[in-house]
């Protein structure tokens, strides 16, 4: 080892410049795999995360020009509100449709009066003071599968507990620290009780989240808690799920005969918004490309740079034979400066690409492996080159410094 860092100290410029371009093509392979991992994972998760048939429902100007007041059959389907009020009334009137559900607009930053804030044990306790806070009807709570790191989801809830005066709350692993399990709490704004009743699982996207084309993010620095309740009547989104055996394209049949020719619905399902989160790995397959190629280009100038210096160094191989070295350790001295500059490159590389990643990036065992195992692979492949070239010198030669 003493020989081979002292043989790579003779070359520093050139091994710098070579380390930097490994530690490059690891850091932009390896970042890519975890952003990959992150929404291969997240889009399962989204996928199983609802009861089966369920939809967004929404409607849409078939011309793609939404007038505000623009009239139809004397009937105003203008703002967000009255676009809901319309799909709603639509789908009570169904047949086709087993169960409505809202989710809501509520606040988003928790600031309590002088006399909330002298009422300390029922306020909900925060080292921020902005929270984000997600309202879903009762309805809509039966329809989500809410993943949990303890405590109970709201259809658990509903099922083993009796009628309170008290509205379930779940809340984020942030808040949960200050507030356990069973808390009764206050929000700014309303003398109304919550009682918080489980811990979500931070990994599983809540249905909002789903709406962002594949940039998921948690409210507030991950401060967030949803209510199964609406605070408001402002609703800002409708779901529906359809009975068993009726099909996506039926339900908007049917929603489009009602609406009229001017409009249509559009069904927005849980697969549809897992697609959306997968959006952007095309782009972070594009990026792992790029790191392998920088990797492979990299290796090229590492077997172009060994060839020519073993040919420099042959009167340096042949002083060392002279002494007694073998063949072998002269081989070994050689592969052993292949091993440094990747090995060193790969953790630093890793290193820096954990540092500057997102919160989002998912870094397990498969993404450091593969990052590994690429790095190796290509790295045996440039050895290949130097060894063969090694195994052509010959002793005699090399003591001669021919």
């Amino acid at each position: 080892m003493y020989m081979i860092l002292k043989s790579m100290k003779k070359n520093k410029l050139r091994n710098l410049v070579i380390v930097v371009q490994l530690i490059f093509g690891i850091v932009i392979l390896s970042n890519s795999l975890a952003n990959y991992k992150y929404y291969i994972s997240t889009r399962e998760k989204a996928e199983n995360a609802s009861s089966s048939n369920v939809y967004e429902v929404s409607v849409e100007n078939k011309a793609d020009i939404f007038k505000v007041g623009e009239a139809r059959d004397h009937q105003y389907i203008s703002g967000e509100e009255n676009q809901i009020s319309t799909v709603y009334k639509i789908a009570k009137e169904s047949k086709l449709v087993e169960k409505i559900g809202f989710e809501g607009l509520g606040c988003n930053s928790c600031q309590y009066t002088n006399e909330e804030e002298n009422e300390g044990k029922f306020i909900l306790k925060s080292k921020i003071k902005t929270i984000g806070i997600v309202e879903y009807s009762k309805e809509l709570t039966e329809m989500y599968n809410f993943k949990m790191k303890s405590g109970m989801n709201f259809s658990q809830y509903y099922k083993s507990e009796k009628a309170e005066d008290v509205i379930p709350m779940l809340i984020s692993p942030q808040l949960s620290k200050d507030n356990p399990i069973g808390s009764i709490v206050k929000l700014p704004g309303g003398g109304k009780k919550y009682k918080v009743i489980g811990v979500l699982d931070n990994s599983c996207p809540l249905l909002n989240e789903l709406y962002n084309m594949g940039c998921l993010y948690k409210p507030n620095n991950g401060y967030f808690c949803v209510i199964g309740s609406l605070l408001t009547n402002k609703k800002t989104h409708l779901y529906i799920k359809l009975k068993d055996g009726v099909s996506k394209a039926e339900g908007k049949n049917d929603f489009d005969k009602k609406l009229g020719e001017k409009f249509e619905t559009q069904f927005f399902g849980l697969d549809d918004m897992a697609e959306t989160v997968t959006l952007p790995a095309p782009y972070a397959a594009r990026y792992i490309l790029f790191g392998i190629i920088i990797l492979v280009l990299s290796s090229f100038g590492i077997i172009n740079t060994v060839l020519s210096t073993i040919l420099k160094r042959k009167k340096e191989f042949g002083t060392r034979i002279a002494v007694g070295a073998t063949k072998a350790q002269i081989e070994k001295l050689v592969i052993g400066e292949f091993i440094i500059f990747f090995a060193f490159s790969a953790f630093i590389g890793l290193i820096i690409a954990k540092l500057i990643s997102g919160q989002q990036a998912v870094w397990d065992f498969s993404v450091i492996g593969i990052s590994i195992g690429i790095v190796f692979l290509i790295l045996v492949i440039s050895m290949i080159p130097a060894y063969f070239r090694m195994r052509k010198m010959n002793p005699v030669d090399l003591v001669h410094g021919r």
